[in-house]
């Protein structure tokens, strides 16, 4: 039965070692294995509590008549059909293929388990989408995100939600001629007081057409504003050579020229109360 994988490190190195990838399908456990004919998800931490939510973009092609049944004999069928374009099904305008569905917004319960919230955010609207793009916009400390759907206007969803936890933003830049640029690859390790540790790499993004600002955000939940924190930081400079570095960070945004001893002034700025809106792009 088709449905999504989300694929947990199990931690064994020496999985490694047997030619094995160290990793375990937890889709169904943790919740998120069935949603709808998925393109694109992200995981993010959208109230700062420590624990990050998961959006999904969902949808195929929208119409009134259901066409799941000639998709599904394509799939069933001998493999050698593909060959032959005449014998793949037909779709015209008013054809549907999972067309009105909503994008899942998924928040973890204390029982581990994570429920799509969409409907009680307002944000159960159909939508046929295809990427997302996930930024803190107005740098407020709070993540919004944007999503691109196929035919449709693209939608902006600014972060107003409220009783948002303490945060850290790291920038991470290399040096390029007589500027900057983004360190993608880069790697990010914050130590916390109780012996825990965040990781985070700048991706730059994933999925079917999905972007991620070449920032790194880790949401830090109760812990006081201005607290310092240890970062060590990892990235390949221009020769492809392994760096590391490692900072004393507060709460706060920070912008970080990889490389030199010390990080940018940070631009620490007050987090502002929060709740996800939509606005039509």
């Amino acid at each position: 039965e088709e449905s999504h994988f989300v694929w947990v490190s199990t931690g064994d190195l020496q999985a490694m070692r047997r030619g094995q990838a160290p990793y375990t399908d937890r889709g169904e456990d943790l919740g998120l294995s069935r949603s709808g004919w998925g393109w694109d998800a992200r995981f993010a931490d959208f109230d700062n509590d420590g624990v990050p939510e998961a959006v999904q973009a969902v949808g195929f092609l929208r119409g009134e008549k259901n066409r799941w049944p000639e998709l599904h004999e394509l799939a069933m069928g001998n493999d050698n059909n593909m060959l032959h374009p005449g014998a793949w099904p037909h779709f015209t305008p008013g054809d549907d293929l999972s067309g009105h569905l909503h994008n899942p917004f998924f928040a973890r319960a204390k029982d581990g388990r994570y429920y799509d919230l969409a409907p009680e955010l307002g944000l159960d609207d159909n939508h046929v989408t295809r990427g997302i793009a996930i930024a803190d916009v107005d740098g407020d400390g709070a993540l919004d995100f944007a999503i691109a759907d196929q035919w449709e206007p693209s939608y902006f969803f600014h972060n107003t939600g409220k009783h948002l936890g303490s945060w850290l933003e790291i920038e991470p830049r290399l040096p390029a001629g007589n500027g900057t640029r983004p360190a993608v690859g880069a790697q990010a390790t914050v130590w916390l007081s109780d012996g825990r540790r965040m990781v985070a790499q700048v991706d730059g993004g994933s999925g079917h057409s999905g972007k991620r600002a070449p920032e790194l955000h880790f949401g830090l939940g109760r812990l006081a504003p201005g607290t310092p924190l240890r970062v060590d930081l990892r990235w390949r400079d221009g020769n492809g050579r392994v760096q590391s570095q490692t900072l004393r960070l507060t709460t706060g945004r920070h912008t970080i020229l990889l490389g030199t001893p010390a990080a940018a002034p940070p631009a620490a700025l007050a987090a502002k109360p929060s709740s996800l809106t939509g606005k039509a792009g």
